[in-house]
């Protein structure tokens, strides 16, 4: 399990690989997280929570850029019936604050999930301090149900 610290350097080290993307390339990934993305916010059995941006597409290439020039992590997902082809997903779960920030002007559908997602990952900061946890916890109870609901509604 990480410490603060190691998440402190995972976080230096993934803000120094990322300090290299290109504009062009923020703005992509902008729009298709707006296409072919969702923002999840949840929650484990164990009570730890949990954020990440998830783009799906049946074409491998678009989901290996994601995966060279961002990071993260690419998952085959198998055909739930045989008509189906084949998918794959991009996930991105650690420090999603250092890929969603550089993306909010480019957003056109998902700005107000981004932003609640943000939120979200200010939290981090709080919830380390012991006296706060109850009310982080609320918080993000909160900011998942805003999630939800504005998935929900169809706002993409």
């Amino acid at each position: 399990m990480l410490g603060v610290g190691a998440f402190f350097i995972l976080g230096t080290k993934l803000k120094k690989a990322l300090s290299n993307v290109r504009e062009i390339d923020w703005a992509r990934l902008a729009a298709f997280i707006d296409g072919e993305g969702t923002v999840r916010v949840y929650k484990a059995p164990t009570g730890r929570w949990g954020l990440r941006v998830v783009i799906s597409n049946t074409d491998i290439r678009l989901i290996s850029w994601l995966e060279e020039t961002f990071g993260g992590y690419v998952y085959n997902v198998k055909p739930s019936t045989g008509n189906t082809k084949p998918s794959f997903q991009w996930i991105f779960a650690s420090r999603i604050d250092l890929i969603l920030a550089p993306c909010l002007p480019y957003f056109i559908i998902k700005r107000d999930q981004a932003e609640i997602a943000l939120a979200f990952c200010r939290t981090n900061v709080i919830s380390r301090i012991r006296s706060k946890k109850e009310e982080v916890s609320k918080t993000r109870e909160e900011l998942k149900s805003k999630l939800l609901v504005i998935q929900k509604r169809g706002a993409a």
